[in-house]
């Protein structure tokens, strides 16, 4: 992997942390574009936002990364979630 590559899913899963929501919604999708393994993490920490909106968004880029260390996260988050599957 290219160190830019490094350096924007870096980027991307600190505004995971932006006060604003919005900021945070469109990290998680960006970070769902990425086909990177390194993004799976902070999504994962991300699955428990108090924003339903980023939750979701935050399980739509793990599904749209695909990768097969996402799926306990979402296995665990589940039973928690409110929001309709």
């Amino acid at each position: 992997m290219s160190q830019a590559q490094e350096n924007r899913t870096a980027f991307l899963a600190e505004k995971l942390k932006a006060d604003d929501y919005r900021v945070r919604t469109k990290a998680a999708l960006a970070l769902g574009a990425t086909n990177d393994e390194a993004a799976v993490a902070p999504l994962c920490g991300a699955i428990a936002d108090e924003n339903e909106t980023v939750r979701i968004a935050v399980a739509a880029a793990m599904k749209r990364l695909a990768k097969p260390s996402a799926l306990p996260c979402l296995k665990n988050r589940l039973p928690a979630e409110t929001a309709e599957p």
